[in-house]
């Protein structure tokens, strides 16, 4: 049991605090830090997160003025509460409740769809799945849609990962799980998606990606 204890003093004093939001942590903030920097390439009228938490990657795209209109997906409605007091009365934010494999757009509307820190906590890989390609289903044939995935590569994802609920007290109430990146980009293909971007999300004090920021489109 100390040796236990020993390790989860270490697992937190090396990943380090980001604040009291469930959406932040040290990985969880490099992936959307990357993320809003592959969404800065763009600008136009409106994008759509599936998965937006409390706000935090709207904020973000909102200060820097990328696009007019900004739709928020999320199945808690507390999260959704959140995003919107973020916001307070401004018209940049639009929430809506839903299911992320049932999405109520139509499809090929929407020209940039975002999906951050949201696939690692699906309970298998089939919900990732079928996540992805709505994410693509609603995409406009010229646009292109962005998620990430924990690398199943590597070692210190996979250590921590197995054991997560003993060393981090805070994955207790959700399952984490990390996927090879061969297996994502195959899945795309098979679907009429290719991998236009892979960006690898590291942590500071380790040398192998720990995610990757993906961004897919259809295969012209």
């Amino acid at each position: 049991m100390k040796l236990l204890y020993y390790i989860n003093r270490l697992f937190l004093r090396l990943r380090g605090y980001s604040g009291p939001d469930l959406s932040r942590g040290p990985l969880s903030d490099l992936v959307r830090d990357t993320a809003v920097s592959a969404l800065l390439e763009y600008t136009g009228e409106s994008c759509l997160e599936v998965g937006v938490g409390e706000g935090l990657l709207a904020e973000a795209v909102r200060d820097r003025k990328a696009f007019r209109r900004f739709y928020g997906v999320d199945i808690s409605t507390w999260n959704l509460y959140l995003s919107k007091n973020r916001f307070a009365e401004d018209l940049f934010f639009a929430g809506v409740c839903a299911l992320a494999h049932r999405l109520p757009f139509r499809s090929g509307n929407v020209e940039r769809v975002v999906c951050i820190n949201t696939l690692y906590n699906q309970r298998t890989w089939e919900e990732v799945r079928a996540i992805i390609l709505e994410l693509g289903r609603v995409t406009s044939e010229n646009g292109s849609f962005l998620f990430d995935i924990r690398n199943a590569r590597d070692p210190l994802i996979t250590t921590i990962y197995r054991l997560s609920r003993i060393i981090d007290p805070s994955t207790r109430k959700l399952e984490i799980h990390a996927y090879p990146y061969r297996r994502v980009r195959k899945m795309l293909e098979e679907n009429g998606y290719c991998v236009r971007r892979r960006r690898a999300v590291y942590y500071p004090f380790w040398f192998i990606p720990s995610a990757y920021v993906i961004e897919a489109q259809k295969t012209a």
